[in-house]
């Protein structure tokens, strides 16, 4: 609170009886941690292990509690996604399950 109140970002509040225990009014560290895990995954595309060593999670549980996704991020993936799905190879369309064995029947091996 002391950093954003320093950088104008944000202003401290006392609160009467609790000495250790102030508010704050704007930004905190809180609030421009979580906008950093949102810029550097979203938007800059730094994958989530590499910004949880930067913004200094520890845990998968609270960086996901940090990283916020909204609709539009949703409706972004799945455009994305439809534009890569076209320029994929063509796929078999069926497969064999079980052994082969050298005369090509299915089931039984040699």
């Amino acid at each position: 609170m002391k950093a954003c109140a320093a950088c104008g970002l944000g202003e401290i509040i006392e609160v009467p009886g609790k000495k250790y225990d102030p508010r704050c009014k704007g930004l905190t560290l809180h609030d421009q941690r979580r906008s950093a895990v949102r810029n550097l995954v979203t938007i800059a595309g730094i994958p989530e292990r590499i910004a949880m060593k930067i913004t200094g999670h520890k845990t998968r549980n609270v960086f996901d509690r940090y990283h916020i996704v909204n609709a539009a991020d949703m409706q972004g993936a799945m455009q994305a996604w439809e534009i890569a799905a076209q320029n994929l190879p063509p796929q078999s369309v069926g497969y064999t399950v079980g052994k082969t064995s050298p005369a090509g029947t299915v089931g039984q091996t040699a």
